[in-house]
């Protein structure tokens, strides 16, 4: 499972590097980073899942449209909280580090976002195809079908449930951001849990990022 969390990094972080000896690549390099992250994830929690416990439940065809509604309805509640505790989290960093600080860095946060608005409506439509359905998808085959099932073998619901969001959090590299990610994370394994298919958790993600990128759209 280490292996698993630390090998997107790991490859996406060794084609930037080759990419970055190459002029006028940043933003290919970025871009690969993107797409290829949410591809790897597929594959390995396809190719772990399916030597462990088995794919029957990931996306389970009964009771769907229930699924289908949990899961808008726990991603417009993610993404209320999302915005409540990124406000607590700054200002606990704003205490912790002081304030000039902790809003510098949540402005370097805001600038990863920054190229994601830069483009024209076919750039922007792409960017949002990718973040708000295929990421979800893929992260929630991840984090959650294998790493929350995984962790949830061995500890029970309550402790796959907390570490697997921590994993989630931890994975994003952000620090304002750390406490929404988390409490994402452990919503989606309960929803999980709750609904038995990756349906609920996978359209609550994509609700969430859907939301947050319009929000960058429209404030960009």
């Amino acid at each position: 499972m280490i292996a698993a969390l630390l090998l997107p990094a790991l490859l996406a972080g060794i084609i930037e590097g080759f990419l970055s000896f190459l002029p006028g690549s940043a933003s290919v390099a970025g871009w690969l980073a993107m797409l290829f992250t949410p591809v790897l994830f597929i594959a390995l929690a396809l190719y772990r899942i399916g030597r462990t416990e088995g794919r029957a439940g990931l996306l389970a065809g009964a009771g769907r449209a229930a699924h289908l509604v949990a899961g808008f309805g726990v991603g417009l509640l993610g993404f209320v909280s999302n915005g409540v505790l990124a406000q607590v989290s700054l200002r606990f960093l704003a205490v912790l580090l002081g304030p000039e600080a902790a809003q510098a860095v949540f402005e370097a946060e805001l600038q990863r976002a920054a190229p994601l608005v830069s483009g024209g409506p076919l750039f922007q439509a792409a960017v949002f195809v990718l973040l708000a359905v295929v990421t979800p998808f893929a992260e929630e085959l991840f984090f959650r079908g294998y790493v929350y099932r995984g962790l949830r073998h061995h500890w029970g619901v309550p402790a796959a449930a907390v570490l697997s969001a921590f994993i989630f959090s931890a994975f994003h590299f952000y620090l304002v951001q750390a406490l929404p990610i988390f409490a994402a994370g452990l919503l989606f394994a309960l929803l999980y849990e709750r609904t038995g298919s990756l349906l609920a958790p996978m359209v609550a993600h994509g609700v969430i990022n859907a939301a947050v990128v319009l929000l960058m759209y429209a404030s960009g």
